[in-house]
């Protein structure tokens, strides 16, 4: 056995940090070994705290003689000091106090490595003034102290001294005083004695970085917090600096602002990073608004914001000016801050920084708009919240709420179902407010009126220990003051009832059996959960209540898909809806959210014309009751058997849908007629274009006049859309040989349109199939593509294709803009390389290379190098090259000998070359190398492998000659031997290897 001195020091400092939180044992542990020793008392005297006590006086008297005589060298591991000089007890004598500032005297000195300073202090007049400055100046012999948290409780006397203190870099005053009338507007003797001290101390320190001043006063008097002139004597020492400071982050609670006193030190705050204003009560939205004017003006952009008033425009042109801010929160206290046209407006101001937002609090403690529309407005942008990993957010109950359970669970589950889409929430927060208008507020749900808050309590547990049950979410919630592991006692009579997590304290057991009307809304929702895949039960289900029926309809009516028939069901079923629509009987519609059109039936080449028209007069009354319709995926094939005006009036009647952000259109044929008109649609934020031209669609005159007239449709509809952050358009013409008459389309084309405006768009997502993307149309577009995070290009059919992605990429790589998602065709240019080691931060990369040149050694191993620079946060790797050659066997064994590099890769896909040979020697090593690679991926969550199909297919490769197939046979007359093979192998490495992740043969 290894004795405890022969452990290298490592790992005694693992031991030690292991029990870092068991002091005693700690104490225990380092009297075992001298080698322990200095790990155990570096952890257990990092931090220190004393306290004025009567009890401990023996002690004080013997640490105080220790160190006099050097008999103990512990204190020089001491970083962080917290002293108290409060006197914690009734007598207040002389002798109590004097052994504990004598031991301080000997102390301090003694912490050579002392940074950190918490001091709360109380004056007093047992506490000699000559004793407080005495301890002052040995604080200031210390110079590695750099951050200091003053705590005084009242004022000093005048002749507190904080002279000594120089050269720190954060300063954190509380200052706790009794309210003063509303009309001293001038601080008395002692106040301007002290804030001198600290004025003359903000001088002393040329490198401050951090400053917060607050104060603690009662909020019964007639007026909290200090004379409007006390910040202008603060920050006056400031004026006596030569240089500027750089100041991150200032904080000033209950303490009135004026922007005179911010501009006349705004050099001081060019790096500013965090500003918290809590004014005093006296202070107005009108000088809170100037602040930020002020900001704006000298283009200081915060990441750290808490916002109190939102009345005047500043704070929303404020935030609406730039993008970074990382954490904001909303505190406002005056109803004003609840009209309509501010909710909006700053909810869109602070929707500009979706992509930095970590922190998100709204802590209005009245009864206000702004918890539901802050939760609708998540719900619509998650997936634009990107770094949103904290969300508190308190929510609204009216007195009905609180006396009778209804609705309680809406406010709730809308929050919770946002937060589900927030792909980086780590925690979420919420609590309630039941406060009209904010004053008094409760901010612990557990005390307050006597209106049954405990009930409401214990339902939106219920709620949120259902929705954890049933949904698993990987963020942590957290109902404010309460023990999510803990069931609540109500008492009722003089006895105590224990109410368990799903029950529902109102719930009343009339007979043996429950009505369906009484079920909680969380048994409620179970219930539609199980049957979600069963839509005619649910259908028949919810016919049965009232009640149930309510909560299922936004489960089967959120997407409607239509399919117009000619039958006679078909029609009947047309016709009834329009009835019913027109009568007003129809509220279902209002909570769709997406819509699936598909005009692409045999219907449309039948002559029977007449039988489209009460389709189209159905969407013309249907769309407008879709008061939340979000999404339309219409199929849409072009014929003579109905008429372009119907379409047109569709269009009509989807553009006056000013909820409609994301479209989807799938063409399929030759290109609609020339009437077709887009011009209704605008405002989208996802648009998606798949064009099918399938064999036999004529490539003539007609054609491209019509082609070119359906672009030009596209191309104003892009320049409609200023909020765009999405953009797809797929021309898919597989059928066709390169070089034919097949119409090409240009990228520079489709973005006519959106000739380079003031505000330019930005883009997130732009993936082009099958259309020419010149690379000086994407240096002429660049200014749309500064927020690019996802690009994918492929089958450009220009001759140039190969030359042309290399290019943009070293376009994109001059313009500093760093993709997070990278579909790569040509990997064998160099700028493609060059772009892909010149950052770091991609998540996803696709190879789909198409020309055979690609594989050569001298492209692969620059191009492995280039993504291997990404190790540390690429997410989804995928090799799709469909042809043999090198690059599966390059991939495995770079994989191989940096597996512990990719932490971060959870889905790996391969396109393996695997011959008939193969199969009939029953050689796996290629798929056997595979899955021993993919052990070592240590976040490998599931891995996708297929074969290569082709021998040498390459982009102007004729798809339909078999011969260069891998395995001829293969289609229709046999199943795949090679994909049979593959499965077989996985089956029996499955068995051996027992990897954790899955396993899927394509």
């Amino acid at each position: 056995m290894v004795a405890l001195d022969k452990l290298p020091c490592e790992v005694l400092m693992h031991i030690v940090q292991y029990l870092s939180n068991e002091r005693k044992s700690l104490k225990e542990l380092r009297l075992t070994s001298k080698a322990l020793t200095d790990p155990a008392t570096s952890i257990l005297f990092y931090s220190l705290a004393q306290t004025i006590s009567t009890q401990d006086l023996e002690k004080c008297s013997a640490m105080t003689e220790d160190l006099k005589a050097g008999r103990t060298s512990v204190f020089h591991y001491t970083k962080n000091f917290i002293l108290v000089t409060i006197l914690m007890v009734p007598q207040t004598m002389k002798n109590i106090l004097e052994p504990w500032f004598e031991l301080w005297q000997v102390l301090i000195p003694a912490m050579p490595n002392l940074q950190t300073l918490k001091w709360i202090y109380g004056p007093s007049t047992d506490h000699p003034i000559a004793w407080v400055n005495n301890l002052v100046k040995v604080l200031g012999v210390q110079r590695n102290l750099k951050h200091t948290y003053l705590s005084i409780i009242n004022l000093p006397p005048v002749e507190f001294s904080l002279g000594p203190l120089s050269a720190l870099r954060s300063i954190n005053v509380r200052w706790g005083i009794d309210g003063k009338p509303i009309h001293d507007s001038e601080p008395n003797i002692e106040e301007r004695s002290f804030i001198s001290q600290l004025s003359a101390l903000l001088g002393r320190c040329p490198d401050l970085e951090s400053l917060r001043f607050s104060v603690s006063c009662h909020r019964d008097k007639e007026r909290w917090g200090v004379p409007s002139s006390t910040l202008k004597l603060l920050l006056g020492g400031w004026s006596a600096l030569s240089r500027p400071l750089r100041i991150r982050e200032a904080v000033f609670e209950n303490v009135t602002v004026d922007p005179e006193d911010i501009s006349l030190h705004l050099r001081h705050l060019h790096y500013l990073e965090e500003l918290i204003i809590h004014p005093a009560e006296l202070s107005t939205p009108t000088l809170f608004g100037e602040v930020y004017s002020l900001l704006q003006e000298a283009e200081i952009h915060l990441k750290i914001m808490d916002v109190d008033s939102l009345q005047k425009p500043g704070v929303i042109q404020y935030v609406a000016s730039y993008r970074g801010l990382e954490r904001l929160t909303i505190d406002s206290n005056d109803p004003l801050d609840d009209s309509p046209q501010i909710v909006e407006r700053f909810v869109s101001s602070f929707h500009m920084h979706c992509q930095s937002l970590k922190s998100l609090r709204m802590k209005i403690r009245r009864i206000s708009p702004w918890p539901s529309a802050i939760v609708e407005h998540l719900y619509s942008h998650a997936e634009e919240y990107m770094t949103l990993r904290e969300l508190h957010l308190r929510l609204c109950f009216t007195q009905d709420d609180l006396d009778f359970m209804k609705g309680v669970s809406q406010p709730l589950n809308d929050l919770l179902e946002a937060a589900t889409l927030l792909p980086e929430l780590q925690r979420l927060e919420c609590s309630f407010a039941i406060c009209k208008t904010g004053e008094p507020a409760i901010d612990n749900p557990m005390t307050g009126p006597v209106m049954g808050p405990s009930n409401v309590i214990v339902f939106m547990k219920s709620c949120i220990e259902y929705f954890k049950n049933v949904h698993d979410p990987i963020f942590e919630i957290e109902l404010l003051g309460i023990n999510m592991n803990s069931t609540f006692t109500q008492c009722t009579t003089g006895t105590s009832q224990v109410i368990p997590p799903f029950s529902r304290p109102h719930c009343m057991f009339l007979t043996d059996m429950l009505r369906l009307d009484d079920l909680p809304d969380d048994v409620l929702a179970e219930i539609i959960e199980r049957l979600q895949d069963d839509p005619q039960s649910l259908r028949e289900t919810r016919l049965t209540s009232k009640h149930f029926n309510r909560l299922v309809v936004p489960v089967l009516f959120s997407t409607i898909e239509h399919v117009p028939s000619e039958s006679y069901r078909g029609q009947l079923k047309c016709l009834d809806m329009i009835s019913d629509l027109r009568a007003g009987k129809k509220y279902i519609f209002s909570v769709t959210r997406q819509l699936v059109l598909r005009l692409d039936t045999e219907l449309l080449y039948s002559s029977f014309q007449e039988s489209l028209g009460p389709w189209f007069e159905l969407w013309d009354i249907m769309l407008p009751t879709m008061k939340s319709l979000r999404s339309l995926h219409w199929t849409y094939r072009p014929s003579d058997t109905y008429s372009t005006g119907w379409v047109n009036g569709f269009l009509r009647t989807l553009g006056a849908q000013n909820t409609l952000v994301d479209l989807t259109l799938v063409l399929q044929g030759a290109p609609p007629s020339l009437e077709l008109s887009l011009q209704p649609i605008s405002n989208l934020q996802t648009i998606s274009i798949h064009w099918e031209i399938f064999e036999g669609s004529s490539p003539g005159s007609i054609f491209q006049q019509r082609k070119a007239a359906f672009i030009s449709q596209l191309a104003g509809l892009l320049g409609r859309c200023p909020g765009l952050r999405s953009l797809t358009f797929v021309a898919s013409r597989f059928l066709y040989p390169v070089t034919d008459s097949v119409p090409r389309i240009t990228f520079g084309a489709l973005m006519h349109g959106v000739r380079p405006p003031t505000q330019p768009l930005r883009l997130r997502r732009l993936n082009v199939e099958g259309a020419i993307v010149d690379p000086e149309d994407i240096r002429f577009h660049l200014g749309h593509l500064q927020n690019l995070e996802q690009l994918s290009i492929a089958f450009d059919p220009s001759p140039s294709a190969s030359t042309q992605f290399g290019e943009i990429c070293s376009i994109l790589q001059v313009g500093d803009i760093h993709l997070k998602s990278m579909s790569v065709a040509t990997p064998g240019h160099p700028g493609v390389s060059s772009y892909i080691s010149s950052y770091c931060g991609l998540e996803k990369l696709v190879l789909n290379s198409l020309y055979s040149s690609d594989d050569s050694p001298a492209f692969i191993e620059p191009f492995i190098s280039a993504f291997h620079g990404h190790c540390q946060t690429m997410k989804v790797l995928e090799v799709n090259i469909n042809r043999l050659s090198p690059w599966p066997k390059a991939i495995v064994v770079h994989l191989r000998t940096r597996a512990i590099d990719y932490t971060a890769l959870q889905r790996l896909r391969l396109r393996l070359c695997i011959t008939q040979d193969d199969v009939s020697d029953n050689k796996d090593d290629n798929l056997q190398e595979l899955l021993e690679v993919a052990m070592q991926l240590q976040a490998l969550r599931r891995l996708e492998c297929s074969f290569v199909a082709y021998k040498t297919g390459n982009y102007t490769f004729d798809w339909t000659d078999f011969k260069d197939l891998v395995e001829p046979l293969c289609g229709s007359k046999r199943p795949s031997q090679i994909h049979m093979f593959m499965e077989r192998v996985i089956a029996g490495l499955k068995q051996t290897y027992r990897p954790t992740f899955n396993i899927v043969v394509l």
